[in-house]
């Protein structure tokens, strides 16, 4: 009796592992499109962010000197570019309610340079 519930119970894992092998797709993901606006975008920091960074970020009561993150230079705005992405772009959380929105052609500058790999030049 024993044995024949070790056997059972091996045949049982055998066909739990040889399922779980043949059951998963190995299917890849496509890569994310880069938005066919950034054709026609030229997006750095220097010469499109950073306006845009001086106006609706690095204000007072936002990311202006003391507070965190600072984001008065291209050093401190690519430390945080990530979040920026994220918070600006994805989760459309900031800026804040109640502080100057970032206009549709503002979203696609930082889309682009997001797309781009965030280039300071």
């Amino acid at each position: 009796m024993k044995k024949l519930i070790k056997i059972g119970t091996a045949s049982l894992a055998a066909l739990i592992v040889f399922y779980s092998f043949f059951s998963c797709k190995q299917d890849k993901l496509p890569l994310p499109e880069v938005p066919t606006f950034c054709d026609s975008i030229t997006a750095n920091y220097t010469d499109t962010v950073k306006a845009i960074i001086d106006a609706k970020c690095s204000v007072a009561g936002c990311h202006l000197n003391t507070q965190n993150p600072n984001l008065n230079n291209y050093t401190q705005v690519f430390g945080s570019s990530d979040r920026i992405a994220v918070r600006a772009l994805d989760l459309k959380t900031m800026p804040p309610q109640g502080m100057p929105q970032l206009t549709e052609d503002e979203i696609k500058i930082l889309t682009c340079w997001k797309e781009a790999g965030f280039p300071e030049n």
